[in-house]
């Protein structure tokens, strides 16, 4: 509380104060400041109105001292510390002298010329830090003089500002300092006026959490030899953090390598193992002392899986040492420990300067893969052999490598080797016997097969193939044989074992005869061919004989019928060769992808119905009845007009030719939706079962005659399949002997854009010399 411009003073205190006018003092009466020198406030900065006036309690805050304790001393000068208006630390001597009528005298005695900033320099440069932390206290009493924002930062309330915590002593900032390590640290400073420094302090706080802390402390003479402690701090917290983090990845990892099922290696750029986890030392033979790259070479050797040796430049740690990366690279190892396989895994690590630094090596102990791979495969060999073995009925003998022993044998080889070799121990009694009691030398060359199965190269690249050919009378019948010889071999390519196979050939030659019988039908079909060729050419020619004949005579009533009937058959004929040569021509543009689709949005029931109204007078010819049916008027889809006439007219072609007067022939249009069925159906002569499935090949007859009641080449109905494909349908037939066929035309139906609808017209109008072209091979019509 200030009490401002109150004078009380006496004669007798003017003469005490008369002694000191030239020091800094405070005259106080009852508590309160009634004056002040100009001395005190050019020391402290404060003016005369900020201190006249204001209780002593208020000045102890102002200045950061304790005047109670320096007037309980009496009139001897106490040592102290006060803070400025600028609260720059000012080291003085203060004392206390009693004035009559309750009045007191503090005098202040300072160096003018000492300032505190000024005798530490490094003060200064660690006020600029923005990331130190700093405290100046006094020495031996611990009073905080000078601090800097970033230490302030670290306090809890209320030292959490400069005004608060200066003039405070270190005890009443830190939690629980007489019991911390911090007073250890002041306390070793302080006695052996050494530095200190902890590095990575461990700091728990409720409200801040565990944080880390580099905190150095060194005593700090001045000008006056007077002696302060600097304490700096860095919080180190987010490093700390981290590298527990890493400690504690690096034991995870460290735990993880040591129990890893694969052995772990690494070695530097100077070959040196600088890794071996337990695995690792397990696989090498004498681990500990193997301590560069290449030791293990002494108790090992190395193989691939055709067994040659490695070379210590193509295993994997050299290779990864110049920068490859390895994959599965399957090696053996033969040591005192035994024979292991082993898979490597690996890759360089490199450094900053793009160099090489470490190679890493992961070794998967495969022995027992690689021997179940083997046993796999060997026994995978033999099964395919007893597969085909038992599949073709062949004979089969397993000899022994290289001695060429007998293994064993299957009764169909014992048979045959007893036909050869009556004198033949029984079967059970075969096993153990050399190959060459079993085989006549002169039918094998048992050099030569030895040689061969010694070509490295050959067996590397399992080119081996020894066979020959043996013709015996067997049961009085004649057979014949074909022996081979093939080598069964490790996953090392080694060959374990010879399977010698004997098959019975003799169907052979049955399989040539069919060959033999199917150029004969590819003869045929040109004979056929041609007769289809010659015999209209022959009509025509004697046609036109005749005519000439008649001409010659002269036309009458009497030879006009016939050189109208002669000139009949020529016509009939031109449309026989004409649907022959289309028929062979269109079948050859569809299989060279030649042949297209004129697709045409129609009415197909309408088509079809046009075909059968233009065939009425050709049935009737005949003694036929046909019939049409459909269960819609209109079905508009895409289709190539054309095509389906000549698919339609074809169909009907063959139901006429095999049928008999009095016939009936159907028609049906059947709309299904998506797709539209078309069926032509027939009572006549039929089809057995078994030529169902080829009628629709090409150039297959039933009929193979040249004296059926209709002529075809046998082309037709694979043309018709193939039109019908072209517009994404099929084609089906169902037929009994004796009862008649129905052919079922199976299309989609679709629509597309399209512009005009220019052909269709053209087609209509050719209607009627399509009917003659496809109904030219009917005799009747």
């Amino acid at each position: 509380m200030c009490y401002n411009n109150i004078n009380y003073q006496t004669r007798g205190d003017y003469a005490e104060m008369k002694n000191f006018s030239d020091k800094p003092f405070l005259l106080v009466r009852e508590g309160v400041v009634m004056e002040t020198s100009a001395e005190f406030t050019s020391l402290t900065g404060y003016c005369n109105e900020e201190i006249t006036g204001c209780s002593i309690k208020h000045i102890e805050k102002k200045l950061k001292t304790d005047f109670q304790f320096i007037h309980e001393v009496g009139n001897k000068s106490v040592c102290s510390y006060i803070f400025s208006k600028l609260l720059e630390p000012i080291e003085v001597a203060i004392r206390c002298i009693d004035l009559e009528k309750e009045k007191s005298l503090y005098i202040f005695e300072a160096d003018k010329d000492y300032k505190f900033n000024k005798s530490f320099s490094v003060i200064e440069k660690l006020s600029t830090d923005k990331n130190t932390g700093f405290i100046v206290m006094s020495c031996p009493d611990l009073r905080v003089l000078k601090v800097n924002e970033e230490f302030i930062k670290t306090l809890d309330e209320p030292y959490n500002n400069i005004e608060t915590i200066l003039g405070k002593k270190i005890s009443e900032i830190v939690p629980d300092f007489e019991n911390s390590k911090i007073k250890t640290f002041f306390n070793i400073v302080i006695s052996t006026d050494t530095p200190y420094f902890e590095e990575e302090y461990e700091v728990v706080n409720m409200k801040r959490g565990t944080s880390f802390w580099n905190i150095s402390l060194v005593t700090m003479p001045d000008e006056n030899d007077n002696k302060y402690i600097l304490m700096s701090i860095l919080e180190v917290t987010k490093r700390v953090v981290q590298r527990k983090e890493i400690e504690q990845r690096n034991k995870q990892l460290e735990a993880i390598f040591e129990n890893m099922s694969d052995g772990l290696f690494i070695i530097d750029n100077e070959n040196n193992y600088v890794k071996m986890n337990k695995k690792a030392k397990e696989i090498i033979y004498k681990a500990d002392l193997v301590k560069k790259l290449g030791d293990t070479l002494v108790h090992t050797k190395y193989f691939d899986l055709d067994g040659k040796e490695i070379k210590l430049e193509k295993m994997p740690l050299p290779r990864i040492q110049n920068g490859e990366v390895v994959k599965d690279f399957i090696f053996s190892s033969k040591s005192p420990y035994g024979e292991h396989h082993f898979s490597a895994n690996g890759s360089p690590i490199y450094g900053e300067n793009g160099n090489v630094e470490k190679s890493i090596v992961l070794l998967s102990d495969v022995t027992e893969r690689i021997k179940y791979e083997e046993n796999l495969y060997f026994q995978t060999q033999y099964d395919t052999l007893n597969s085909i073995i038992n599949s073709m009925n062949m004979g089969f003998l397993r000899v022994s490598y290289p001695l060429l022993k007998v293994v064993g044998i299957n009764r169909m080889f014992y048979e045959i080797l007893k036909e050869v070799f009556p004198e033949l121990p029984h079967m059970n009694e075969i096993a153990g016997k050399s190959i060459y009691e079993c085989f006549d030398e002169k039918s094998v060359n048992i050099d030569y097969l030895m040689n061969m199965l010694n070509d490295e190269s050959r067996m590397c690249n399992k080119m081996f193939n020894y066979s020959y050919t043996k013709q015996l009378s067997i049961s009085g019948e004649d057979k014949h044989y074909r022996v081979i010889f093939q080598p069964v071999f490790k996953l090392n390519n080694e060959v374990a074992e010879l399977a010698v196979m004997c098959i019975d050939v003799t169907n052979e030659v049955t399989e040539r005869n069919l060959a033999k019988k199917s150029l004969e039908m590819e003869e045929e079909f040109f004979i056929n061919i041609t007769h289809e060729l010659k015999t209209p050419l022959n009509v025509i020619f004697s046609a036109n004989q005749l005519m000439s004949m008649q001409l010659s005579e002269g036309l009458n009533e009497k030879n006009t019928v016939s050189f109208e009937r002669n000139m009949k058959i020529i016509k009939q004929n031109c449309y026989r060769l004409t649907k022959l040569v289309n028929n062979i021509v269109d079948l050859s543009k569809i299989e060279s992808g030649h042949l297209d689709l004129n697709l045409q949005n129609v009415n197909i029931v309408e088509i079809v119905e046009d075909i059968v109204q233009s065939i009425y007078h050709y049935i009737e010819g005949k003694g036929l009845n046909v019939i049409f049916d459909t269960n819609t008027e209109e079905k508009i889809m895409a289709v190539d007009s054309y095509k389906i006439e000549r698919i339609i007219l074809n169909l009907i072609s063959n139901a006429i030719k095999f049928s008999d007067k009095s016939n009936e022939i159907t028609v049906t249009v059947q709309d299904e939706g998506d797709f539209v069925e078309i069926d032509i159906k027939d009572n006549g002569v039929g089809m057995e079962k078994e030529y169902l499935d080829v009628i629709f090949e090409r150039f297959h007859q039933i009929d193979k005659t040249l004296s059926r009641n209709a002529e075809g080449s046998g082309i037709g109905l694979a043309l018709v399949k193939s039109l019908v494909e072209m517009h994404g349908g099929e084609i089906r037939v169902e037929s009994m002997l004796g009862e008649g066929s129905t052919f079922k035309i199976i299309l989609p139906a679709r629509l597309i854009d399209e512009t005009e609808n220019k052909n269709f017209i053209m087609f209509m109008d050719n209607k009627s010399e399509k009917i003659n072209i496809e109904f030219s091979d009917i005799y009747s019509i």
